[in-house]
């Protein structure tokens, strides 16, 4: 039998008629209002069930190498972003363009260890990290940066650029802030969530320093000992990665050569966040549903929780559809590759 159930929600007409005119012509990647209803309440439940504690790590001083500490920005002042909307200029997809970085200095031995591990469903998107990656070269082309200064500029500058996209994103009918910080009403929680899923962050506690998050466990980013604090700079790979994705915009599915540098790069340094995007394209080949591929999911890590694997298989679902390796939309309930996706797993099964 089975779960699902009817739920009848009174919406209003407007709403429904630009449900309808979405589905109808094709934006919205769904066939029904069913699909495009379940996929929006899905999206809003994962971005929902991040609500850090008032004294979470982030927001405390935590000793750093030495007896030094390091102080994380709890909640900057961005010139009034939390108490009023910002007056974003008009931008379009163009503006989305990240080009490769200006030669700077890099880490090539830091001291951030990271725990290799599948990364957290609430990270939806890659474009937001590899745009927080740009940002980190812009403040290294002459010398590392201190870590809290780092988070608050880019956390600053993610706020602008979120407001942007939801302007774009009024034009495109396309979610696009996806990750980025927007939601005024919980700047604390916004930026916790962007730190955390989008750009990365050090663990509190034990004598190492353990980082976590995309852009470490990406070895795109490390930090080292400098002073009386951390300091964070690019490595020589995350120069390359960047390098290679010159032209990455937010223009969707990103292009299946940048995509292969992509996956080529975390087959390389993360072999366990490539294990997700391989497991997924090992599952959804033969054509799943939802509950089947959380199944999946679950029975390859028999220690996550539904809930983590809920939220984990989603997560790599919104990333893979990001990169063009599964159908922006279900076939008869399902989840489908792409053309590009099925080339992808010949190629790892050395079928290609």
């Amino acid at each position: 039998m089975s779960d699902d159930r009817i739920v009848r929600v009174p919406l209003p007409v407007e709403l429904i008629r630009r449900m309808d005119e979405l589905v109808l012509g094709g934006k919205a990647g769904f066939q029904t209002r069913a699909e495009f209803i379940r996929e929006a309440v899905e999206a809003m439940a994962l971005e929902l069930s991040y609500e850090p504690a008032p004294d979470e790590p982030l927001a405390q001083d935590m000793a750093g190498s030495g007896g030094s500490s390091v102080r994380h920005l709890a909640a900057p002042d961005h010139g009034g972003v939390h108490a009023r909307a910002l007056e974003a200029p008009a931008i379009d997809l163009k503006a989305t363009i990240l080009r490769s970085p200006v030669p700077g200095v890099t880490i090539d031995d830091g001291v951030g260890h990271v725990v290799d591990e599948p990364l957290f469903g609430l990270h939806n998107r890659d474009y937001p990290s590899i745009w927080a990656a740009h940002h980190l070269a812009a403040l290294t082309t002459r010398e590392l940066v201190g870590l809290s200064q780092f988070y608050g500029s880019v956390v600053k500058a993610a706020w602008e650029f979120g407001e942007q996209l939801l302007g774009l994103e009024k034009a495109t009918a396309v979610k696009l802030s996806a990750l980025f910080p927007t939601n005024r009403k919980k700047p604390q929680s916004a930026e916790a969530a962007f730190r955390m899923f989008a750009v990365g962050t050090r663990l509190a506690g034990g004598p190492e320093v353990r980082v976590s998050g995309p852009l470490f466990a990406w070895r795109i980013c490390q930090v080292t000992t400098e002073g009386d604090g951390l300091k964070i700079g690019l490595t020589s790979e995350g120069r390359d990665l960047l390098t290679t994705l010159d032209g990455l915009s937010l223009e969707l599915p990103h292009p299946p050569v940048m995509a292969l540098s992509f996956f080529v790069h975390l087959r390389t340094h993360a072999p366990m966040d490539w294990w997700g995007f391989a497991t997924l394209l090992e599952t959804v080949e033969v054509g799943v549903t939802r509950n089947e591929l959380v199944q999946a999911f679950q029975v390859a890590q028999p220690d996550w929780s539904d809930n983590v694997s809920t939220t984990n298989a989603a997560g790599y679902v919104a990333r893979a559809r990001e990169w063009g390796l599964v159908e922006p939309r279900l076939v008869e309930g399902h989840y489908a590759l792409t053309p590009f996706g099925k080339q992808l797993l010949h190629e790892e099964k050395g079928d290609a």
